[in-house]
Parts: structure tokens; C-alpha cells; sequence
């Protein structure tokens, strides 16, 4: 027998990874891009209201909003944080060794 609120469960937390990932991707600034550690905490910050906004469906317009203009002044930040990432997941490259 299915547990129907278990199924809600699943496809809520379904939801709320698609959303966390989104913005993620998005608000992808690294600690070392910051001039403090409070600046990057108050970063994080926003980026944990957003999330919680959107998951809850609190301000989910203004909150769309701000990340679409968020999202188009840091185009090539944010370009150049996948690209990192994504070589950071390939791990070191290995060289052929010659004798």
C-alpha cells in the first residue's frame, strides 16, 4: 500500500532540489570573490531567502524578478563559475608520462 503523504513528501523535496539547484547556479559566487567573510555570509544569506521564498511561494513575483536581474548583470561571473566548476568536477588532468 502506497503512503500518499509520503508521495507529497517525495515531490515536494523534488521541488525544492529543482529550486535550490536553479539558484544555485545562479548566486554561484565563491568565499574568495568577497572582500570579507561577513560579505560572503550576508551572500549566502540572500541567496538561502531566496530559495526559501521560492519554495514556500512567499513574494515568488519580486523574488523572480530579482533573480532574472541578478542573473543578467552577473552573466559572465556567473559563466565563469560553472566553467570552474565544471573543471574542478574533472579533477587534475594527467599528463602521459614519457620515458
Amino acid at each position: 500500500m502506497e503512503d500518499p503523504d509520503l508521495e507529497l513528501d517525495v515531490k515536494l523535496m523534488s521541488r525544492h532540489n529543482r529550486i535550490r539547484r536553479r539558484i544555485e547556479n545562479i548566486y554561484n559566487k565563491r568565499a574568495e570573490e568577497f572582500d570579507s567573510k561577513r560579505e560572503y555570509d550576508d551572500y549566502l544569506e540572500e541567496r538561502e531567502d531566496i530559495v526559501f521564498n521560492l519554495c514556500e511561494g512567499v513574494e515568488v513575483e519580486s523574488t523572480e524578478a530579482k533573480v532574472r536581474a541578478y542573473e543578467a548583470a552577473n552573466a559572465s561571473s556567473i559563466a565563469a563559475n560553472i566553467a570552474k566548476k565544471a573543471l574542478e568536477a574533472r579533477g587534475p588532468t594527467q599528463l602521459p608520462s614519457t620515458l
